[in-house]
């Protein structure tokens, strides 16, 4: 079964009083590992968060937006990976089979 690259766009979580853009996220589901990708040239590394929910979400925080996904059960979340080059965030959760 061929395997295509696919864009989420989830709900954004805006502050109620700051406009908010949040950069797209690109999501590549893989039979070993998803990989998650967004330019987030325009932000400071130190404006993003990187976070796992209650072991069954990532949620980007994008200063004061956020956007959400959910992870599958075979989701090894002990060998999560971020990088971040030249703006480019890239996110690697590899599966456990």
């Amino acid at each position: 079964m061929a395997h295509q690259n696919q864009t989420y766009t989830l709900d954004i979580l805006p502050h109620p009083h700051k406009p908010t853009q949040v950069p797209q996220v690109n999501k590549k589901d893989t039979p070993n590992a998803l990989v998650f990708t967004t330019n987030a040239s325009g932000y400071k590394v130190e404006d993003i968060q990187v976070q796992i929910e209650d072991n069954e979400a990532l949620v980007l925080r994008f200063g004061q937006a956020a956007r959400r996904f959910d992870l599958p059960p075979n989701a090894c979340l002990e060998e999560t990976e971020a990088n971040w080059n030249a703006g480019i965030l890239s996110i690697t959760i590899p599966k456990t089979h």
